[in-house]
């Protein structure tokens, strides 16, 4: 079965036009094929595109190529990238992560509500000097199953538990590191001295 093919939204509308004003598919692609830019206002889009992928277009079916604006989230198809659209012009879309993606050939495509929570993370423990999921004494982290947020104290069992205070209190709990999410870095609570301590110990 042959692919629809891609169309963008400006060929599309005019590929709605012309059909709705001439009806006939075959007085379409004659036209298309015998005169030099025929079509002109909203049909004039057409001009740009080959006869093959105008009769494909009128009797298999297209796809609308996705657009996208300053601040979408989107993914690479191409390899590993996560981010927003940070500049459009006429021919490219421009990304926070790199990449810049043709409008033409298309390297890029709407990232899902999971992978834009992913990068979300990432990035947070990214700006902290973190790999996802690391803790260090002093950070203050919530707990997955507990209200409140919690001062972690110690860590321990070669970095997969934690011990931590409940708000700030003495009793003190010891738990595994998948039940807490950093919520401050140690190094925006004490900037000064915990840069210090990190150069120390390398933690």
């Amino acid at each position: 079965m042959a692919n629809k093919v891609i169309l963008t939204k400006e060929q599309a509308k005019s590929v709605e036009n012309v059909l709705r004003r001439a009806g006939n598919k075959v007085f379409i692609i004659r036209m298309h094929d015998k005169a030099h830019e025929p079509w002109v206002n909203n049909e004039a889009s057409l001009n740009g595109i080959s006869t093959d992928t105008l009769i494909r277009a009128l009797y298999i079916g297209y796809e609308v190529q996705p657009t996208f604006e300053i601040g979408d989230w989107v993914k690479s198809t191409i390899g590993v990238g996560t981010g927003k659209v940070t500049k459009v012009d006429e021919y490219n879309y421009y990304t926070d992560f790199g990449l810049v993606s043709s409008k033409r050939d298309m390297t890029i495509r709407e990232a899902t509500t999971e992978e834009i929570a992913e990068e979300k993370e990432r990035r947070f423990y990214a700006g902290a000097g973190r790999e996802v999921g690391q803790i260090k004494p002093f950070d203050i982290v919530t707990h997955k199953h507990k209200k409140g947020l919690y001062e972690v104290i110690s860590v321990e069992g070669n970095g997969e538990e934690a011990t931590i205070t409940k708000d700030f209190a003495d009793s003190e709990i010891r738990v595994a590191f998948h039940y807490l999410k950093l919520d401050t870095p140690r190094k925006h609570r004490y900037p000064v001295y915990l840069d210090r301590l990190d150069v120390r110990t390398n933690e």
